[in-house]
């Protein structure tokens, strides 16, 4: 029996089936659909039921072709929708990009209130501050039921039933206890956020229900499933993915957690459920892909192009000569932790004010906020690179070795979220 796995991305949903023996046999891959215009600069919002309809006819494809008996969701982590009572969506996909909670709040801010009344230290975009945010504003859907991911939605709307939540997900919203493998009571009592509203959590990926015959299991957050897609040797393989935004993951196990904690709480890493007890130390930035592709949107406008595909090739060759660079802080849409921060352009002299300086200043300033979150262990022996933004770079990957200390490879599957679904 073949096994088909599905990744919801912020920007293209991807499937995969797999033979038996884990062998691919074939990708497709569809548009997930423009941000929906917005009121009010810090929104990112999708349309959730064009995503879901998108997703549905790319598994009815694939089980139209092949005997398929498993179907393994992964999708986008964070972000958040409203389902009615009949577990119809009733609100966009409000995804990981939002920044509304994020805004002042009195004196401070929506995320600091939080922390204040919870001591959950939350970033924009994670569903259940993104929730807090519009209770406080009156925003909540008149009619919502549940609070899920795309992915619980994609679940509900092949089975017709309520899926339970991976803990991979629930974990992402944000107020979550590692210790329990469930939402911290007493954090959502403090915000007056009802527990009804969110689905039951379960820490091992399960059958939700079946579609067509064939068995339909929770959703797993695309993080947790593009490291189980990527590695071959979990104990020793540290994952670098860069797509839009970027993540350094390495597995833990829970005796790891204690003596790990203060440190991940100084450098900003999170402790991620993988699937059973197994966990994953993640760090992220929101600027990878796009710190490159910014530039490549400025290569363009100066050449006077629509099309980035040139100045992308132009700044890969530059990328690869030698010589100095500028010293860059890509974080240009800020950090998890600080969404307000700005990224800087120093140490310009006439030796760097160069096309080629700036490109390799890009480069080293997306190696650099990746390895800030990195910590070393003598189990690591490689770095498995993944995602286009580091398949299509061969100056980026070479300059992630370098500071990371550690010799690389490509994955060997271009998806490989939807593959770590089927897997």
């Amino acid at each position: 029996m073949h096994k088909i796995g599905i990744d919801i991305g912020t920007t293209t949903i991807c499937a995969v089936v797999l033979d038996e023996n884990l062998n691919q046999l074939e990708c497709v891959t569809a548009k997930s659909g423009d941000i929906l215009p917005a009121c009010r600069s810090f929104e990112r919002m999708q349309d959730a039921s064009f995503m879901l309809k998108t997703a549905a006819a790319l598994i009815d494809g694939f089980l139209d072709k092949y005997e398929v008996g498993k179907i393994g969701i992964s999708c986008q982590m964070h972000g958040i929708l409203y389902l009615d009572a009949s577990l119809r969506p009733i609100s966009p996909l409000y995804n990981w990009q939002d920044g509304r909670a994020g805004e002042k709040y009195g004196s401070s801010t929506y995320l600091d209130e939080i922390f204040s009344l919870t001591s959950h230290r939350l970033s924009a975009g994670y569903g259940l501050a993104t929730h807090y945010y519009n209770l406080k504003n009156a925003l909540v859907p008149k009619g919502a039921a549940l609070i899920c991911t795309i992915g619980d939605a994609l679940c509900a709307c092949l089975t017709g039933v309520l899926p339970k939540m991976h803990a991979s997900n629930a974990a992402s919203l944000g107020l979550y206890s590692l210790r329990d493998f469930d939402f911290d009571a007493a954090a959502l009592r403090a915000l007056n956020i009802s527990r009804d509203m969110l689905p039951e959590v379960t820490k091992t990926a399960a059958p939700v229900g079946s579609y067509r015959g064939a068995e339909v299991f929770c959703a797993l957050g695309d993080n947790q499933c593009s490291f189980l897609g990527s590695v071959s040797s979990p104990d020793s393989d540290v994952l670098v993915n860069i797509g839009t935004g970027g993540q350094v993951s390495w597995k833990i196990t829970s005796a790891d957690i204690p003596k790990l904690l203060p440190k991940c709480a100084s450098l900003g890493l999170e402790i991620r459920p993988l699937d059973g007890d197994d966990f994953i130390c993640v760090g992220s930035t929101l600027c990878a892909g796009r710190a490159y592709a910014l530039l490549a949107r400025l290569f363009a406008q100066i050449r006077g192009e629509s099309d980035l595909a040139p100045s992308y090739e132009l700044m890969n060759s530059l990328a690869l000569d030698q010589g100095a660079s500028l010293s860059i802080d890509t974080r240009f849409s800020g950090s998890r932790a600080e969404p307000s921060l700005l990224g800087s352009i120093s140490d310009i002299s006439e030796s760097t004010f160069t096309a080629g300086a700036l490109v390799r200043g890009v480069i080293s300033g997306i190696s650099n906020e990746l390895r800030s979150y990195y910590i070393p262990s003598p189990a690591h022996t490689r770095i498995i690179l993944s995602g286009n933004g580091a398949r299509k770079n061969p100056a980026l990957c070479r300059e992630i070795s370098q500071k990371f200390s550690l010799p690389f490879s490509l994955s060997p599957h271009a998806e490989e979220a939807a593959r770590g679904a089927a897997v």
